[in-house]
């Protein structure tokens, strides 16, 4: 989980190529993780730098219209 500005987003950190992949999330309801905005990290700072605003602005609107949002199965292989 995120704390500050970030807050109440998580991520999930991946690394590919050599390069941190932050996919922004939540658990919405029935504690399903539901991601909202993926980002990479630089310097320490996120990528776009606004992706905690994007993220947040998206939970909003999947709060609000739960047809925003799509489920999908990921098998972890």
């Amino acid at each position: 989980m995120l704390t500050g500005p970030c807050s109440p987003l998580g991520e999930v950190r991946l690394f590919f190529d050599k390069v941190q992949h932050r996919p922004l999330t939540y658990f919405s309801e029935g504690m399903t993780l539901t991601f909202v905005i993926c980002a990479i990290e630089r310097g320490g700072k996120f990528e776009p730098r606004n992706a905690c605003d994007i993220g947040k602005a998206r939970k909003a609107e999947i709060e609000a219209d739960a047809n925003r949002c799509r489920s999908s199965d990921i098998p972890l292989q």
